[in-house]
């Protein structure tokens, strides 16, 4: 990951359910693990440019975000968008095709950057409306994932398939609790 990623991350208490957003200067992805009906869902846009100045706003075909950095320790971020749910997460890469569903979040990390962030807000899957308090996350602005340890097994997996590679992402557990880290990257696809 490089240091231009925006990265905001989120997982409930046992890791039942859990999300991240990627924000490079050239592409967007949004994984959602554990929530409706599906495993995995997921809005990815490879030609999304990020704003070099202003608002961190982006409006796509069946995407709109907005992050917003209300103080130095306080972002929030607005999505809705249709989501690709996929029963198994070796779809994403395999074909790219599941079932069209609406995604929205409307989340609030409060922390310091790189370290635990409290994440209150909804997050809606179709009708349903999965509200949160105080779940744990980070954010940061230069990358924040870090590289799962070899043989460690992910509880949620979501491989995002991008122009130029495939990143396969996870939840794990750690010593700090449940945190997405890189299983590995490759070209692609």
């Amino acid at each position: 990951m490089g240091p231009d990623l925006l990265c905001f991350d989120w997982t409930d208490a046992d890791a039942s359910h859990a999300g991240i957003l990627l924000w490079a200067p050239s592409w967007f992805a949004v994984s959602v693990v554990g929530v409706g009906n599906h495993p995995l869902l997921q809005v990815v846009d490879t030609a999304a440019p990020r704003p070099v100045t202003g608002a961190l706003d982006l409006r796509a075909d069946g995407l709109w975000t907005s992050v917003t950095r209300e103080e130095a320790d306080r972002w929030t971020v607005g999505l809705e968008a249709f989501a690709v749910a996929f029963d198994d997460p070796d779809e994403a890469v395999r074909s790219g095709r599941g079932d069209l569903v609406a995604l929205g979040l409307d989340l609030e990390w409060e922390g310091q950057p790189d370290s635990e962030a409290r994440v209150d807000g909804e997050l809606l899957v179709g009708r349903s409306v999965v509200a949160f308090d105080a779940v744990s996350g980070r954010w940061s602005t230069d990358g924040g994932l870090t590289t799962a340890a070899p043989g460690a097994t992910p509880v949620h997996r979501s491989p995002v398939v991008l122009t130029d590679r495939i990143l396969d992402l996870g939840v794990f557990a750690t010593a700090d609790g449940w945190r997405w880290h890189e299983i590995w990257s490759a070209d692609g696809p």
